[in-house]
């Protein structure tokens, strides 16, 4: 489903009688993009913040949608990179970062280093050096380190982002059984937001004339 999709599901939901009563209404998509884009982004960070207590991200896999990135040469720095398809959700210990391996081999994953930490890897003896490809973002770029594998043109990532860093086209990520769960907190937050008006626009904003 791309956010588009997304949108009008919500827009259809809340001007029929799925919604609850006190919401239903005609809304114009950008008040729903925004509503979206905090229900899908408040469900994003319970999942990690359950993932950092168990010390398991694994439940962020299910939020991430896989791209296919061209390696590129960086002549000045001498390194390979891949510019970032969509910027990365900031969540703790870059978990938004799923997975990067060869598009072919998912299997290879390559790791996670920190920006600050290469000139300490060069001087390790290769014995305690990880033999995996090691990674690090910088800006929006993700740069590899000298154990690229020799003659890779792609890799794959695995990235979580926020609604609202993506395309009108970009596909969301939307586990199963998490659809529910995503248009009850758009309702919840709608109705917060008429209970509370000043936290929130003015009415006139949030519906169609």
């Amino acid at each position: 489903m791309t956010k588009q999709n997304l949108i009008d599901l919500i827009r259809e939901l809340l001007s029929g009688g799925d919604a609850p009563a006190e919401i239903r209404g005609k809304y114009h998509p950008r008040v729903v993009e925004k509503y979206l884009e905090m229900a899908y982004d408040d469900v994003i960070s319970i999942a990690a913040d359950e993932g950092a207590k168990a010390k398991d991200f694994s439940l962020l896999d299910e939020f991430a949608t896989p791209y296919t990135v061209t390696v590129l040469n960086d002549t000045d720095k001498e390194l390979k990179y891949c510019p970032l398809p969509v910027l990365v959700m900031p969540l703790p210990g870059n978990a938004a970062m799923r997975s990067v391996s060869p598009p072919k081999d998912p299997s290879t994953q390559f790791v996670n280093i920190s920006m600050t930490s290469q000139p300490i890897w060069k001087e390790l003896e290769a014995d305690y050096v990880d033999p995996k490809p090691g990674y690090w973002l910088e800006g929006e770029r993700m740069y590899f380190d000298d154990m690229f594998p020799y003659g890779l043109t792609q890799v794959m990532m695995k990235i979580v982002s926020s609604f609202g860093d993506l395309g009108k086209n970009d596909r969301v990520a939307v586990p199963a059984g998490k659809n529910t769960l995503i248009f009850q907190r758009v309702f919840e937050l709608m109705q917060q937001k008429k209970q509370n008006p000043e936290d929130y626009y003015g009415d006139n904003n949030n519906k169609q004339v």
